[in-house]
């Protein structure tokens, strides 16, 4: 039932539950959001695979994403999503494009560290980060995920010479994305 259907006055008169405002189901749903987020993090921890699984029902096909992972000498998988693919099309790119939309998260940090990465290779940035270190920055190359490695191990290398680079130090990871950037390169 749609949200605002908790406000229709028919809908009101055949339901014996007491009345409600749209604005407070959103709230409980936002609510209950957080609170689901949170104890899937916590079930989960930080080392868990992705697996999707589609199928299609009434000439629309579906695809889940659900977690999995090990607790307590336990196998998990929590679903974490559902979503029909985009206009109907069971094409490598529109699943792709899902996929995507879904890790947008995950890459964020990788897209800071490489833009982080691109900036210690302007030429003033190298000079001063030379002062410092021997070691130059590495680029990452979208189509080879051994430069993300690559890049993500140097970065953990030279990050203490990177904050002494005026220009970048409000660019170097905070100690959070750091911490998870160090259990993914220890992950791989």
């Amino acid at each position: 039932m749609p949200v605002h259907e908790v406000e229709d006055r028919l809908t009101r008169s055949i339901s014996k539950l007491r009345p409600v405002i749209a604005k407070a189901v959103n709230k409980c749903m936002e609510g209950i959001a957080i609170e689901v987020g949170q104890k899937l993090g916590k079930e989960m921890g930080t080392l868990f695979a992705l697996m999707f699984d589609g199928w299609s029902h009434a000439g629309i096909h579906y695809v889940a994403l659900s977690a999995v992972n090990e607790t307590d000498d336990k196998l998990r998988v929590p679903p974490l999503g559902l979503s029909p693919l985009e206009d109907d099309s069971q094409t490598a790119d529109a699943r792709i494009k899902l996929f995507g939309n879904i890790l947008d998260v995950y890459h964020k940090t990788n897209d800071m560290v490489d833009n982080l990465m691109v900036e210690l290779r302007h030429e003033n940035n190298h000079a001063e980060l030379k002062k410092h270190t021997e070691l130059v920055p590495v680029k990452r190359n979208v189509t080879r995920w051994s430069s993300t490695f690559t890049m993500v191990q140097r970065y953990i290398r030279i990050r203490a010479e990177f904050e002494k680079v005026d220009a970048v130090e409000e660019m170097v990871p905070t100690g959070g994305k750091h911490r998870k950037l160090v259990a993914l390169f220890e992950h791989l």
